[in-house]
């Protein structure tokens, strides 16, 4: 009736600063810390279940962990991880490297090395990352 075209669901889990932190939920797991290890295989467990929700699928449909937008993210930076953390993470989550501060004075070859690694991990796992 609205001449509107359904290509899907978004399905990705993302934060929200109404609700929880995707921290507590990590924390809830019982492998401690978000950052400690085991923290790759939640992700990873978070990621299939997202990816197997019976619906079209549009967009990322993965996890993102954008540290800006969640509050217990950006209180456990450079605490339990760190930003190569999460590019790690990055390898079976849906997104990349989402709202990741990093210090005004990083030199520009730094930064270029980073972006040189998501983009070898995009290559290598033929999946688009971003970096914002």
């Amino acid at each position: 009736k609205l001449g509107v075209t359904f290509d899907g669901i978004d399905t990705s889990v993302a934060p929200n600063k109404q609700l929880i932190s995707l921290t507590e939920g990590y924390s809830a797991v019982g492998l401690g810390r978000f950052g400690d290890a085991g923290s790759l295989m939640v992700s990873s467990l978070i990621t299939s279940a997202v990816k197997s929700v019976r619906v079209t699928k549009t967009g990322y449909s993965g996890l993102m962990l954008p540290p800006l937008e969640d509050n217990g993210l950006a209180k456990m930076a450079m605490e339990t991880y760190d930003i190569r953390d999460l590019l790690l993470y990055s390898a079976v989550c849906g997104v990349g490297l989402d709202t990741v501060p990093i210090p005004g004075d990083t030199p520009n070859h730094k930064m270029a090395c980073l972006y040189l690694d998501c983009c070898a991990l995009a290559h290598r796992l033929d999946k688009p990352l971003s970096a914002r």
